[in-house]
C-alpha cells in the first residue's frame, strides 16, 4: 500500500552530536516543500532515470486524504465541510485526471520507443510518492518538527513531519566514532576499511536502498564502482551521508598536518568555545552548519585522499 511513511535508518551521537538518518515516503507534490530545509541532505532516485513502467507500479497512486475548503490566504479550511456527494464528485474528477496523464504518459512514450521518460515522467507528478533518504543534525530536525507540525503547514508534509518527529523523539541515539547509513555494520566489524566503507554507504545512498536495482544487495565492487562513477561526473550528494568527527579526522585519518594547519591559520576567527578556526568548519563541515562535524562530500572537494 502506497502510504505517508518514515523509518530511522541510523541515528548516531558523534561526540557531543546527534546526526540522524531518515528515509520517508510521501507525495511527491509536497517533495519542494521538504527540500526547502537546506541545512538537511537528501537523496532521492531521479524522476528523470526511473522507466515510465517502474514509476507507475512502484510510486503511481497518491490520493488526497482529504479535500481542504478554500478560502483568502495560504491556509484552507480542514475538516469535514463538503457533503458526501461533494467529495464523490472531486474524488471522481480526480481519478479521472489521475487516469488520463498516466494514459497520455504511456501513449507518448511507446514502451521506450517514444518521448523520452524525462519529460513524460512529468505528466504523472502529482499522483506520485517519492523516497528518499534525510539526514540532519539535531538543530535542524528540531527546527523541520517546529515549522511542519504546526496546523498551518499543508496537510501532506505536516502528516509526514509528525510521523518522524515521533519517531525521532522516542529513538535513542548510538555513540559513534563514524557515522554509515547503509554501510555501519561494515564498519564495526571492520570488514572494509573505512574509506571502503565510505562508498559502500554513499553507492547505496544514491540508490536510496541496501539493494541494486535487480533487488539483490550489490557486490562491494559494484558500490565502489558506482561512488567512483559519481565522483567522476560530480553527482556528490551522495557523498554527504558519510559524516565522522573532526577530532576523529584529525586524530586517525592519515591527512598531511600541513592540510589542517593551514585551513586552520587561513582564518583569524575562533570559535569561541575552542582552538579550532571558523575557516575549518566552513570547508569540512558543508550543510550541517557545525563545526565538529565533517562529511564525506567536504573530504573529497577539498582533494583529500583516505588512504
Amino acid at each position: 500500500m502506497k502510504e505517508t511513511k518514515a523509518q530511522i535508518l541510523l541515528d548516531s551521537n558523534i561526540g557531543k552530536d546527534r546526526i540522524t538518518c531518515f528515509i520517508v515516503t510521501y507525495p511527491y507534490i509536497v517533495h519542494p516543500e521538504v527540500l526547502r530545509h537546506r541545512s538537511n541532505s537528501f537523496c532521492s532516485a531521479s524522476l528523470r532515470a526511473i522507466p515510465l513502467s517502474r514509476i507507475i507500479s512502484q510510486f503511481f497512486g497518491f490520493i488526497p486524504k482529504l479535500w481542504r475548503k478554500h478560502q483568502p490566504g495560504m491556509q484552507p479550511l480542514e475538516g469535514d465541510v463538503f457533503t458526501e456527494k461533494e467529495k464523490e464528485i472531486y474524488l471522481e474528477a480526480y481519478h479521472y485526471l489521475a487516469k488520463k496523464s498516466k494514459d497520455v504518459a504511456l501513449s507518448m512514450h511507446k514502451d521506450g520507443e517514444g518521448v523520452a521518460k524525462e519529460q513524460v515522467n512529468r505528466f504523472i507528478a502529482p499522483y506520485l510518492y517519492i523516497t528518499h533518504l534525510m539526514q540532519g543534525t539535531e538543530r535542524s530536525f528540531e527546527h523541520f518538527f517546529n515549522l511542519r507540525c504546526d496546523t498551518t503547514a499543508q496537510y501532506e508534509v505536516r502528516e509526514l513531519a509528525i510521523i518522524m518527529r515521533d519517531l525521532y523523539y522516542s529513538s535513542k541515539a548510538v555513540e559513534r566514532e563514524v557515522h554509515l547509513p547503509y554501510a555501519q555494520e561494515y564498519y564495526d566489524n571492520r570488514e572494509y576499511n573505512l574509506l571502503e566503507c565510505m562508498k559502500i554507504s554513499s553507492a547505496r545512498s544514491a540508490r536510496v536502498s541496501y539493494y541494486n536495482h535487480e533487488g539483490l544487495i550489490p557486490k562491494a565492487s559494484e558500490d565502489f564502482n558506482l561512488a567512483n562513477n559519481l565522483y567522476e561526473n560530480k553527482h556528490l550528494s551522495p557523498f554527504e551521508f558519510p559524516v565522522i568527527s573532526f577530532e576523529f579526522l584529525k586524530n586517525n585519518l592519515n591527512i598531511p598536518k600541513y592540510c589542517l594547519q593551514d585551513l586552520i591559520e587561513k582564518e583569524s576567527l575562533v570559535h569561541p568555545d575552542e582552538h579550532y578556526g571558523v575557516e575549518v568548519w566552513k570547508n569540512f563541515s558543508g550543510n550541517l552548519n557545525n563545526w565538529r562535524l565533517v562529511q564525506f562530500r567536504k573530504l573529497l572537494e577539498q582533494g583529500i585522499t583516505l588512504l
